[in-house]
């Protein structure tokens, strides 16, 4: 039966069959290993997008990230729920741009009161 169900006496049991992971999802694992490896190393999920000693996995987070977007907006993606938990159950940041946001030092400021009010000055980088 090509929906994996025998009948027997008139009932229907479903036989489950397990299903070997296809080379992608291998992958994909492979790639998810390397980022936890990375994250024990520094700390974090961030891996520049050139990152010398593993191009490989600089790649794939931005990938990752592409990927997310799309599923986000409802397109065709090989985004899932178990990756999406996976990898924020590991801290991984979804927007780069808030990520690099987030980790910039605050920049100087200069700050002076005239007649009562209060003017910040930022020095630029």
């Amino acid at each position: 039966m090509s929906d994996n169900a025998m009948t027997t006496r008139g009932a229907r049991i479903k036989i489950a069959i397990p299903v070997e992971p296809t080379i992608l999802e291998q992958i994909w694992m492979e790639r998810y290993h390397d980022l936890v490896d990375y994250k024990k190393q520094f700390g974090n999920c961030s891996v520049p997008s050139t990152y010398g000693p593993n191009q490989t996995l600089a790649n794939w987070v931005r990938n990752q990230r592409k990927r997310y977007k799309l599923y986000v907006d409802g397109k065709k993606s090989s985004m899932t729920e178990e990756r999406i938990h996976l990898l924020n159950g590991i801290g991984f940041i979804w927007n780069s741009k808030k990520q690099k946001h987030d980790q910039m030092p605050p920049r100087e400021t200069t700050t002076a009161t005239i007649n009562g009010d209060t003017t910040v000055v930022m020095k630029s980088e």
